[in-house]
């Protein structure tokens, strides 16, 4: 035992990522930096689900618009049906390669709908389809042809309702916290 070197022994012994490089470390310096970074791990999650929200200024207002614009079907301008309807600019159109793009008003106005096509010839017993499932299929299309054009008529008034319950939400968790730390004052 002479000849062994004596170390010192820690008496908090931690098992984590970070290791000290030097003698003269402090010991609750690990253990406060190891605390700092799950601190930052954890605001940086809270940030990050806190800009998912439906505010103006996050990104979740924008997520939220173009998520209702993707189900609702909504075409820009520079999609139109047409290079009349482009009003003259029809090298926008060509450039695009835009053939026959969707439209609610073909659809309806035909009675065939982009999601009867797409079943109907996806079936490789097409000719032996019953009358009624043909009936079905297309009475479902119809449907959530309604619904997308619902959405998109209504975008404006959704996106108004979703802002304001997450605002209320929001003031409503605020309000609790404030009352539970008042009762922990009283109590106290």
């Amino acid at each position: 035992m002479a000849n062994e070197k004596w170390s010192e022994i820690w008496d908090e012994v931690s098992v984590g990522v970070l290791a000290p490089k030097s003698r003269f470390m402090p010991i609750g310096l690990l253990g406060f930096v190891s605390l700092f970074f799950d601190y930052l791990a954890t605001l940086s999650l809270s940030l990050y689900l806190f800009n998912l929200f439906c505010l103006p200024l996050l990104d979740g207002s924008h997520f939220f618009s173009a998520l209702l614009d993707f189900i609702g079907g909504a075409r820009e301008f520079r999609e139109a049906r047409s290079p009349i309807e482009l009003n003259g600019e029809s090298d926008l159109w060509l450039d695009q390669n835009i053939e026959h793009p969707y439209s609610l008003e073909d659809d309806l106005e035909s009675g065939s709908t982009e999601l009867t096509s797409r079943l109907l010839s996806s079936s490789p017993r097409r000719a032996k389809t019953p009358h009624f499932a043909h009936w079905i299929l297309r009475a479902i299309s119809n449907f959530a042809l309604r619904c997308r054009w619902q959405i998109r008529s209504r975008k404006r008034t959704i996106e108004f309702v979703v802002r304001t319950g997450t605002i209320g939400l929001i003031a409503f968790v605020i309000l609790g916290l404030v009352w539970t730390q008042q009762r922990k004052h009283l109590a106290m």
